[in-house]
């Protein structure tokens, strides 16, 4: 298994990749919440997907371009599993978990940051996990 170093190394990678999971997830529940009542609200909502799909084939691309494509050998698979249980476990218990504060400020700053983490956190396991799955003889240190 290669070093979260990989990752910590690409940190301007992190955080387009952070941002895109947030473009995506902002999409789809602007997308979830679109009416189906004329024609032209179905095309909103092919176009919507598209974007989707768009910003989705976009990360891979700049994930790609990082770390070489994905080769699954036997050896990926505990990165599988630690970066699985990372991207969706750690997010979802950073989300689920509410201190208890004084004040309504306090607990939007707390969400905030939560959903800040939990970002970071999903989409650097992710990238973790590509770059452990990713061509072995590539060094992903190093640019393209």
């Amino acid at each position: 298994m290669k070093p979260v170093s990989v990752v910590w190394d690409r940190k301007l990678l992190w955080l387009e990749e952070t941002v895109l999971l947030g473009a995506v997830l902002a999409a789809v529940y602007g997308w979830l919440a679109l009416p189906v009542a004329t024609t032209w609200h179905l095309a909103l909502h092919v176009l919507t997907a598209a974007g989707i799909v768009a910003l989705v084939a976009f990360a891979v691309i700049l994930a790609r371009r990082a770390f070489g494509p994905l080769r699954w050998t036997a050896a990926s698979l505990p990165p599988l599993a630690i970066a699985l249980f990372l991207a969706l476990g750690a997010p979802y218990l950073l989300l689920n978990w509410i201190p208890e504060l004084a004040s309504f400020p306090a607990q939007a700053i707390s969400a905030a940051l939560r959903s800040l983490l939990a970002a970071f956190v999903c989409s650097g396991a992710l990238l973790w996990l590509w770059a452990n799955a990713g061509d072995p003889g590539r060094n992903p240190t190093q640019g393209n």
